[in-house]
């Protein structure tokens, strides 16, 4: 009776983990499909708000934190390839494949977020992780973005440079500015990426057991 229970208690122990590491099941193949299918959704996303609904967000992380969540590789497949129908048929902007270094730093926080992710309450520790998402982010893109481009780019209609400005015109540096303008929008961005993506995740993990 006491070898039964040795061998029940760890199945019963990995239970309460939750479900979130659907990758040991999924072959590579399926890993590969699924970081290209959901890069080809994260294009769609993203096209979507550009051409239509105008909305002051991004909209280019939902499906790669999605991705992120069924496998280290599969997020950065999806991180990856987004960018290049991005860049050949919307922003034809070859330097600003280096903003998906970005993307990729989504995919180390939402893979950091599933291995410790036990440690704490869950809402805690997926709060922290948009927190984390969405400051790492802001310098990463404003360092990037203040390396890449003239100053004067911030003069053009995005989602964050309303903010940007704001903090320029105050006499703060272009660099300082545009790490502290993205926070805003990232916080809210990142906040509905991270949501949707998990469930993205969820429901995709139920449909497989049917």
């Amino acid at each position: 009776m006491e070898n039964k229970m040795a061998v029940v208690e760890p199945v019963e122990t990995s239970s309460r983990t939750g479900d979130i590491n659907m990758e040991n099941k999924i072959t590579l193949s399926k890993q590969i499909i699924i970081g290209l299918a959901f890069a080809a959704m994260e294009f769609l996303m993203v096209v979507l708000n550009y051409k239509f609904l105008k909305l002051p967000l991004y909209f280019d992380c939902i499906w790669t934190c999605a991705a992120s969540f069924f496998s280290p590789l599969s997020g950065i497949i999806c991180a990856v390839c987004y960018h290049f129908p991005v860049i050949i048929l919307l922003h034809h902007d070859w330097p600003s494949l280096i903003f998906s270094l970005c993307s990729l730093t989504v995919v180390l926080c939402v893979r950091i977020f599933v291995r410790y992710k036990k440690n704490l309450p869950f809402v805690l520790s997926f709060i922290m992780l948009i927190f984390v998402i969405a400051f790492a982010i802001s310098i990463e893109g404003g360092i990037i973005y203040n390396i890449n481009y003239e100053h004067l780019a911030y003069i053009e209609e995005s989602p964050d440079n309303n903010f940007i400005y704001s903090f320029f015109i105050r006499g703060f540096s272009f660099l300082f500015s545009g790490i502290l303008g993205r926070i805003p929008v990232n916080l809210i961005d990142k906040t509905v990426a991270c949501i949707f993506g998990l469930l993205i995740y969820k429901t995709a993990g139920k449909i497989s057991k049917i």
